[in-house]
């Protein structure tokens, strides 16, 4: 059962429609609708085989303890530059079979409340059972992002292996207006001065219109991943992959 806390800020629409092609995607068959886009009545479903234009990474692939410097990195940042007294909530965008979410909760943030989204339920239920498997699930949630609106807003929001389309990248499976409103959707879920944490993306933040919402926080000595980085048009980037790890969202950006 979800805790009091997770109750009090999730509204469940059962009328959520499956897939909105103008909102695009999100990764391992994952996507939000947040308050300020609940508004409006539209959602952001993922197809789980991504053959539409604007799907997200399709693949399901995950491991405990995947990106351990990454992790360690989000740890560090806390413990010296918290923006709230006590554990920060924590949101697993592209939670898989939680094996991200449970990393973060037994060996990074033991004190932490933390959310994961999928829209498959048998990934769901995989990642439940995980939960319950390694004690946390009283504090480690995972919810179907096709009947749930997330009203929560996090203090840290890890997008890894989430925000692009690889192998065999197509420009127009994955356009950069698709990416560019994932971005959106994070920033929206994120509280101010909150963190963002980003692996391996098929784009660069700095290229989208949120730019002015972000901060570079941290990176790492051997980059942010392998999948190749592109420009606005899909072309290949020059840098190869992204060397802009971490974002804290800036206070100017409601």
């Amino acid at each position: 059962m979800l805790s009091t806390i997770f109750l009090a800020n999730l509204r469940i629409n059962s009328l959520i429609k499956v897939f909105n092609e103008s909102m695009g995607g999100i990764s391992q068959s994952v996507r939000t609708n947040v308050p300020a886009i609940a508004s409006t009545g539209t959602s952001l479903i993922a197809s789980t085989t991504a053959k539409r234009a604007g799907d997200f990474q399709y693949s399901h692939v995950t491991a405990m303890d995947r990106y351990p410097e990454l992790y360690g990195l989000a740890h560090d940042l806390w413990a010296k530059h918290p923006i709230a007294i006590g554990p920060p909530y924590l949101l697993s965008y592209g939670a898989s079979t939680g094996r991200e979410a449970v990393t973060l909760a037994t060996k990074y943030f033991n004190h932490s409340m933390i959310l994961g989204i999928d829209i498959d339920e048998p990934t769901l239920t995989a990642a439940r059972d995980f939960a319950q498997k390694n004690f946390v699930s009283e504090r480690v949630h995972f919810i179907n992002g096709k009947k749930v609106h997330v009203d929560e807003k996090f203090h840290m929001i890890f997008a890894n292996s989430v925000l692009c389309y690889h192998p065999n990248f197509n420009v127009k499976r994955f356009p950069f207006e698709a990416f560019t409103r994932g971005v959106g959707q994070l920033t929206r879920l994120l509280k101010p001065r909150g963190y963002l944490f980003v692996y391996n993306p098929s784009y660069r933040l700095w290229d989208t219109n949120f730019s002015k919402c972000w901060e570079r926080a941290g990176s790492l000595p051997g980059g942010c991943g392998f999948v190749p980085l592109h420009d606005t048009a899909g072309k290949p980037l020059p840098e190869g992959w992204s060397t802009d790890c971490v974002f804290q969202k800036t206070n100017t950006c409601e």
